[in-house]
C-alpha cells in the first residue's frame, strides 16, 4: 500500500506551477467515423446531449498518446499519466499510485452542415472464394468530407516537469501536422486529420494577473468551447516527427473510352457524397484502393518467395466453412507480433487482427461539376441459347470522365515496401488492375507523375512513368 508520504509527494508533483494552452483546428478532408457503439449492424457516430456530432476527448487523447509513445517513448507516462493496464509495481512488489494525465482534452463538436452525415455500406469478403461471408454486411455512419473540429489542449506543468510544457506541445503539434488518423476506420479511407496553424499561450499561476486570466479563459472554454486569442502566439511544430514515413500523392483519371462505376446499394448509381462545404463529390473509397493494393502486393511478395500466411494453401487446409475471424487472424491465432514483423511482410504492412496496418489510402473525391456521367442499358445473355435471361435486363449510370486525388500514407516505411507499392501503382496505370467488380469497366490511369514527399524514395516512384 502507498504511504502517506508517497501520496503527499505525488500531490506536490501533480500540482501545476503553470498552464499551457494549445488551440488548433483539425481538418478531416475525407470525413470521419468517430463511432459510439453499434445499433444492429450499423456503427453510429458519437453525439452529445444536443444531438450534435462529436469527437470524444478520450479519442483525441488516446491518438495523441499512441503517436507520442511511438515517436518518443520513454517519458510518455510523465505527460499522459500511468496506463492502468500496465499496473506498475515498486521494488517490493507493491502497486504504485496510478498518476493521472497532465493533458486535459474535452469532447469537441464536429463542424458540418445540417444533415450532411451519410452511411456507407461495407462487406466482409472471402478473398479466396470471392463471396461475402455470413453476417459480413455492415454500415458505418460517417461525418462528411471537409469536416473540421476546433480543439483546445490544456497542459498542467508541474514542478517535476518545469519548463517542459512548451517543448511537449511543440512535439504534439509536429505529430498532428504530419497527420493523425482518428476513428478506428483507417482501412476505410477516412479519419485522416491535419492542422496547419497552432495558437499557444502560457499562464504563470504564480502571477496574480495570469492566474485570473487563466480562470476566466478556462471557465469560458468550459461554457461554450470558445476562447480569446489575446496575448497568444503562433507555435512552431517540431520537425523531428515521423521522419521514416512515406507520403505519396497521385491523381487517377478515367481514360477516354473507359467508364467507372463504384455504386452504393442497389441503385446502380455512382456513389456521391455531400461535403461539409455543401459541395457534391463522386467517391472512390479508400477501402477499395486498400484491397486492390493488398491483393497485388501479396502477388509480388509470393513471387519473391516471401511468407504469406493468408494464402490459398492455408485456406484449403481448413476443409470447412471459413469464418471472418479466421481470415482476419490469417488462419493462425497464435502468431506473435514480432513473428509477423519479421516473417509476414504483407500482413505487417496492411494489418490483421494481430495488429493494425501501417498503410492508409484516403478516399478519392471527384467534384460532380468536373465529371461526366452516361446512362447505359445492359442485359445478361444465356451462354447456351444466346438469348436474354429473363428478368436480367438492367440499366445504370457510369462515369466516363473525371479525376480522383489520392494520398497514400505509410508509417515506418521500408525500401522493399516502397518498391512493391510503386510496382502496384504502375500495374494500375497500365490497366492490369481494374477498380470495381466489373471486368469490362473500372480502367483508371495516372493523370500525372506521382508526388513523393520523401527524397529517399522519390526515385522509386519516378520509375512509374506516364
Amino acid at each position: 500500500m502507498p504511504t502517506e508520504q508517497d501520496t503527499n509527494q505525488s500531490f506536490r508533483q501533480r500540482t501545476p506551477y503553470s498552464v499551457h494552452r494549445l488551440t488548433f483546428t483539425l481538418q478531416f478532408k475525407n470525413g470521419l467515423a468517430a463511432g459510439d457503439g453499434n445499433f444492429g449492424n450499423e456503427m453510429l457516430l458519437a453525439r452529445n446531449g444536443k444531438g450534435e456530432l462529436v469527437l470524444r476527448g478520450t479519442s483525441i487523447a488516446g491518438v495523441l498518446r499512441h503517436s507520442y509513445e511511438k515517436q518518443y517513448g520513454e517519458d510518455t507516462e510523465l505527460f499522459f499519466g500511468t496506463s492502468a493496464e500496465k499496473k506498475p509495481k515498486d521494488d517490493d512488489g507493491n502497486e504504485k499510485i496510478l498518476t493521472e494525465s497532465l493533458l486535459i482534452v474535452s469532447d469537441v463538436v464536429l463542424n458540418i452542415n445540417k444533415n450532411t452525415e451519410y452511411r456507407r455500406t461495407h462487406h466482409l469478403r472471402n478473398r479466396h472464394a470471392g463471396n461475402v461471408l455470413d453476417h459480413g454486411l455492415y454500415s458505418i455512419e460517417i461525418a462528411p468530407p471537409e469536416t473540421t473540429a476546433h480543439v483546445t489542449l490544456w497542459f498542467n506543468e508541474t514542478e517535476q516537469l518545469k519548463k517542459t510544457g512548451k517543448d511537449f506541445l511543440e512535439k504534439l503539434a509536429g505529430l498532428i501536422r504530419c497527420g493523425l488518423i482518428f476513428g478506428g476506420n483507417s482501412n476505410r479511407g477516412i479519419g485522416l486529420a491535419t492542422a496547419n496553424e497552432f495558437i499557444y499561450k502560457k499562464y504563470s499561476l504564480s502571477e496574480k494577473e495570469h492566474y485570473a486570466e487563466y480562470l476566466n479563459d478556462f471557465y469560458t472554454w468550459r461554457q461554450d468551447g470558445t476562447i480569446s486569442d489575446a496575448n497568444s502566439e503562433k507555435l512552431t511544430p517540431q520537425n523531428d516527427s515521423d521522419t521514416n514515413n512515406l507520403t505519396v500523392e497521385f491523381t487517377l483519371q478515367i481514360p477516354r473510352g473507359q467508364d467507372l462505376l463504384i455504386a452504393e446499394g442497389n441503385d446502380m448509381l455512382p456513389h456521391k457524397v455531400t461535403a461539409a462545404d455543401s459541395n457534391d463529390y463522386y467517391l472512390l473509397p479508400g477501402s477499395t484502393l486498400h484491397g486492390l493494393f493488398r491483393s497485388w502486393v501479396t502477388r509480388l511478395a509470393a513471387r519473391e518467395n516471401k511468407s504469406v500466411s493468408d494464402s490459398v494453401e492455408n485456406y484449403e487446409n481448413k476443409q470447412r466453412n471459413i469464418k471472418g475471424s479466421e481470415i482476419g487472424w490469417m488462419f493462425n491465432e497464435k502468431l506473435d507480433v514480432n513473428e509477423i514483423n519479421t516473417k509476414y511482410p504483407v500482413e505487417n504492412l496492411f494489418g490483421s487482427l494481430h495488429q493494425s496496418g501501417r498503410i492508409h489510402f484516403t478516399d478519392a473525391l471527384c467534384p460532380v461539376n468536373q465529371a461526366e456521367i452516361q446512362h447505359r442499358k445492359h442485359v445478361a445473355l444465356d451462354a447456351i441459347s444466346g438469348g436474354a435471361i429473363e428478368h436480367l435486363l438492367f440499366d445504370n449510370d457510369v462515369l466516363i470522365s473525371g479525376q480522383f486525388q489520392v494520398t497514400m500514407l505509410v508509417k515506418n516505411i521500408q525500401e522493399h515496401e516502397a518498391k512493391w507499392l510503386a510496382q502496384t501503382l504502375k500495374a494500375l496505370h497500365l490497366g492490369l488492375l481494374r477498380v470495381g467488380s466489373s471486368k469490362a469497366a473500372g480502367r483508371l490511369e495516372l493523370a500525372e507523375q506521382p508526388k513523393c514527399q520523401e527524397q529517399q524514395y522519390a526515385k522509386i516512384f519516378e520509375s512509374v512513368t506516364i
